[in-house]
């Protein structure tokens, strides 16, 4: 029912729109429909408009084509650009309202500002616009720097001239000769290091090197057991290791390197004491990080296979309270500084690391002090 009623609604609206547009045509009126919207105008006012021709058509065409090819090539180009530097010079108003410190980032090199290429992102732009300011900044920043080490320095010897000379002077290089000793680190144990204590026993590898550089004279220095896949010796290998002076880094183990006779595996459990070091002999440390985990775990290894063994006096000399367990780092010192002084005092009241209190017997003037290190090998004395 209700269809029906729309369709009668329908016929008469189209209806009464033919008789409209019938009246309308009788009467002279011309009816133009424009966007909806119904303008009604008289023949008078059509026959008053200037009638426009073909040929009239086409040479106002002829005439807007340069016109439109300039606006495409130059002036949009040139309008979006002026545009920008508008809203640029907009926005650092608005910066220096908010901050009267601002100061605009390309104050100085407003020359050779980059523009923004055609099709190129703002973010892109940003991007390259930075590389381009921080590269022309450089040399300013690096003056900057100089001086200020120059202000530091100059306070440095104001306030401590020591300090300043020891920092300001080179330390010397030496080469091992024949009567450097020769010391070895074992690192056969990887299996027993998690990650953390392996890449801690590479730390210790490149300051023992370090230590070794300094020393007057320096020690043959061999790191075996280094595995061909292994993290220890590529991460060694990036520190460029297989350049270093003196120092061999090396697959084989120390077993076939050198002699059963002239090997000494230094560790804390064994009942032999050394006091002097023989360059005849080959000194082999533990590289090994393991916090305690497997005390006395070199020694019974060298002890099955038969090597001789030792330790450090430390019972001699210091009046150390926790377990006479050093770092491979601290080992080194021990041996190069002995070996150079045979002051074995004074080199233990510098290489000592301070995990507890230890006090070195036979100097009045040395005092208790606090150990430097909590990091404990098996790698010890």
């Amino acid at each position: 029912m209700s269809a029906n009623v729309e369709l009668s609604h329908k016929r008469q609206h189209m209806e009464s729109k033919q008789e409209a547009d019938q009246e309308a045509a009788e009467a002279g009126v011309v009816v133009v429909d424009e966007t909806h919207k119904k303008k009604l105008r008289t023949d008078t006012d059509a026959a008053a408009e200037p009638v426009v021709t073909g040929d009239a058509l086409a040479s106002v065409a002829r005439k807007n084509e340069p016109a439109e090819e300039d606006a495409t090539d130059g002036s949009i180009g040139s309008l979006a650009q002026t545009a920008e530097a508008e809203g640029e010079e907009a926005m650092a108003q608005k910066q220096k309202e908010r901050n009267p410190n601002w100061r605009d980032p390309w104050a100085g090199f407003e020359d050779q500002k980059p523009a923004r290429e055609e099709g190129e992102t703002k973010s892109a732009y940003r991007r390259r616009a930075k590389a381009v300011l921080a590269r022309l900044r450089r040399p300013a920043q690096r003056r900057k720097e100089k001086q200020k080490r120059r202000e530091r320095l100059n306070q440095l010897y104001d306030e401590n001239p020591a300090e300043f000379e020891r920092r300001n002077t080179k330390p010397v290089h030496y080469s091992a000769n024949e009567n450097s000793l020769r010391l070895v680190l074992d690192c056969s144990h990887d299996e027993l290091m998690a990650d953390r204590e392996l890449r801690s026993l590479c730390s210790q590898v490149a300051r023992s090197y370090s230590v070794n550089r300094v020393s007057n004279p320096p020690s043959h220095l061999y790191v075996t057991s280094v595995k061909e896949s292994s993290w220890l010796r590529e991460r060694l290998i990036s520190m460029n290791a297989l350049r270093w002076q003196d120092f061999h880094l090396r697959t084989e183990s120390f077993e076939e390197l050198f002699k059963k006779e002239e090997i000494v595996y230094l560790t804390s459990e064994s009942d032999e004491v050394i006091h002097e070091f023989s360059p005849e002999k080959v000194y082999i440390i533990g590289g090994i990080v393991d916090h305690n985990r497997h005390k006395g775990y070199t020694h019974k290894l060298a002890v099955e296979k038969g090597f001789q063994t030792a330790r450090l006096p430390l019972a001699e000399y210091v009046d150390m309270k926790a377990r006479k367990v050093l770092t491979i780092v601290a080992m080194m010192e021990i041996l190069l500084g002995v070996h150079a002084t045979q002051d074995w005092p004074a080199v233990l009241q510098t290489a000592l690391p301070k995990r507890a209190n230890f006090k070195v017997m036979g100097d009045d003037d040395s005092s208790e002090a606090e150990l430097k290190s909590s990091c404990s090998c098996s790698c010890s004395c």
